[in-house]
């Protein structure tokens, strides 16, 4: 990224490791690695379709997630036009149907391609009756929606040795056990505040009441705004966090060079607000509430053995509906019983492992391996991880080659999810920043070793520099699952890792 907070060029020794302090803690949200877009906040069907469309009973029929016909999809059957038979490049109706052509009578990839949304590669489809469901294509445009506002209800005490802050973020969603855009965390955009004569830049998306403590010197904190910026309209579901760490605590440590991972231990998140916001206009002014939830709630989670080149997080996670919010976070050592705050004692936990390497904000861009937990919270967890994936590697035909993984015992090898980006810079407000523009997804049964891109009849040329991500997923509920975007739902367990080329 650049310009962007992570690299914040303060004026003052001082202010630079205050700030950090607190980056370091919202950098531990970036659990699943940098995904192209931002979290879909918008609600998501479940099992039902809206409006008065419904789909025809044969054939194979195109929607969007929200389960409404993408008239005119052009859809390959096969790895290549013509192969396996004549007349496999077939394009949808008005209200996205085809009929099943005659010729096709094994069992092949299906590919969807429409204006607007990520092209799709379903496979090894059989002959049969299916409705196909795509993602939405995210913006990239330089065009931002801004909403901005105060975070109220902090109740700061002066010279207590505590720094009171807020944190506004869109609330997250089961697909970010998979992948997280850090800017949805810590704001490529930054405001200014001034710390004992000196200015720090801060993230726009981070507020401090106005609170003074000492540290050598006096110090007055005061930064009780926010802004935050969307690339899409429409409500969006944003959760406003209320949080504190101890000020010279964290400071002596970062004097001593503490890495950022080994502070999130001494943050605490209390609670917050959830609201929603219709972002409809250039700019929105929106009061967030800060004091709506408590978080009183404990759990106990105990980290299985874990080798010492590797660093577990857990997230607290309170369910609202389709959405969740976090409630805590806490490095976990090997072996380790670690209590985190919940809303209610229940929720469910979200366990990562990585190579302590990788924690390192200053570790190269690149393969991010990862594995990742969600279950409920019950009355404590153990969460077993699957390994980490090595890198996979790209063949001289284009293939994507992956390490064979076993499954661990009890947890069902499901799917296979994949996706290769478009790496683009953009502006977002006066920052240039790096995306990952997602352009084709693949969906395959269990765990592929292997994943190929079939032949589109228009050409598979992207240019520029690209990202190819995959994700393997397991679940301790489900054996076998319909492939789509809706799969996620029945994971619990998820092995992620990536290559660019």
């Amino acid at each position: 990224m650049e310009g962007g907070p992570s690299n914040m060029q303060l004026r003052s020794h001082f202010s630079n490791r205050c700030v950090l302090a607190l980056v370091g803690f919202i950098a531990a949200l970036n659990l699943i690695g940098c995904n192209e877009d931002k979290p879909d906040t918008k609600p998501q069907p479940k099992g039902k379709l809206w409006g008065l469309w419904q789909p025809k009973a044969t054939g194979l029929n195109i929607v969007g997630e929200d389960l409404q016909p993408l008239a005119g999809a052009k859809i390959l059957i096969g790895t290549e036009q013509e192969v396996p038979f004549a007349g496999n490049y077939l394009v949808a109706d008005t209200s996205g149907h085809i009929d099943l052509p005659a010729g096709w009578s094994e069992t092949t990839a299906v590919t969807i391609d429409v204006p607007g949304y990520v092209r799709a590669t379903y496979f090894e489809q059989a002959p049969g009756d299916r409705t196909y469901r795509l993602r939405k294509k995210m913006s990239t445009a330089t065009a931002q929606y801004e909403v901005k506002g105060v975070t109220t209800g902090h109740k700061p005490v002066d010279r207590d040795d505590i720094i009171d802050f807020g944190l506004v973020i869109p609330a997250l969603t089961r697909n970010d056990f998979m992948s997280f855009n850090i800017d949805s965390v810590i704001s490529p955009q930054s405001d200014v505040i001034s710390i004992v004569g000196y200015d720090a830049e801060v993230p726009s998306n981070i507020t401090f009441p106005k609170q003074k403590e000492s540290y050598i010197l006096p110090v007055t904190v005061d930064k009780p705004s926010y802004r935050t910026y969307f690339t899409e309209s429409g409500v969006q579901k944003v959760f406003a966090a209320r949080g504190q760490f101890p000020f010279k605590k964290v400071v002596d440590k970062l004097r001593k060079k503490a890495p950022m991972y080994e502070l999130v231990n001494d943050f605490t998140i209390l609670g917050g607000g959830v609201k929603d916001i219709d972002v409809a206009k250039a700019s929105t002014s929106v009061d967030l509430s800060v004091i709506d939830l408590d978080f009183k709630g404990k759990v106990n989670v105990t980290a299985p053995a874990i080798s010492g080149d590797e660093t577990m997080m857990v997230v607290g996670v309170a369910h609202m509906n389709e959405f969740m919010i976090p409630t805590d976070v806490k490095v976990v050592k090997s072996g380790q019983k670690q209590s985190i705050a919940t809303l209610d004692n229940k929720g469910s936990v979200l366990s990562v492992l990585k190579k302590t390497k990788d924690l390192d904000p200053k570790a190269p861009a690149g393969s991010d391996p990862l594995s990742a937990v969600l279950i409920p919270a019950g009355n404590g967890v153990t969460p077993q991880f699957l390994p980490l994936m090595a890198d996979p590697t790209l063949a001289a035909n284009g293939d994507m080659l992956l390490p064979k993984m076993n499954p661990i015992q009890g947890v069902n090898a499901i799917a296979t999810y994949a996706v290769v980006s478009q790496v683009a810079q953009t502006m977002q407000g006066s920052q240039k920043v790096l995306v990952n523009s997602s352009y084709w997804e693949m969906y395959a049964p269990a765990w592929a070793e292997s994943l190929n891109l079939p032949k589109w009849p228009e050409g598979n040329h992207l240019p520029g520099k690209k990202h190819w991500e995959v994700n393997l997923l397991g679940s301790l509920n489900v054996s076998q699952v319909d492939l789509g975007p809706a799969m996620i739902n029945n994971a619990t367990h998820v092995t992620h890792s990536s290559l660019d080329f």
